[in-house]
């Protein structure tokens, strides 16, 4: 592996049903290759985070759906625990 035993203090999860997402994604622009992979692709990645986020006490998970300022805050709040060490 590139990095050695290193591993993030904080991996920061946005989870959003995935139909959502696309959504969202296909607002503003064309899909592009992996945008245009099956329902069921995005389902089975979307799943795959949770699981490893199961598997690790490092992660934080926010609903995307919150608004951007709710989600600063949560996001500002986590870092800046890490960094006031």
């Amino acid at each position: 592996m590139g990095t050695g035993d290193l591993k993030p203090d904080l991996t920061i999860l946005l989870d959003l049903a995935p139909e959502e997402g696309l959504a969202r994604s296909r607002k503003s622009r064309p899909a592009d290759r992996l945008e245009s992979e099956a329902l069921d692709f995005h389902r089975k990645v979307r799943a795959g985070y949770i699981e490893l986020s199961k598997q690790s006490n490092n992660y934080l998970i926010l609903n995307a759906r919150d608004p951007v300022d709710v989600l600063h805050g949560e996001i500002t709040a986590a870092v800046g625990g890490l960094l006031s060490v």
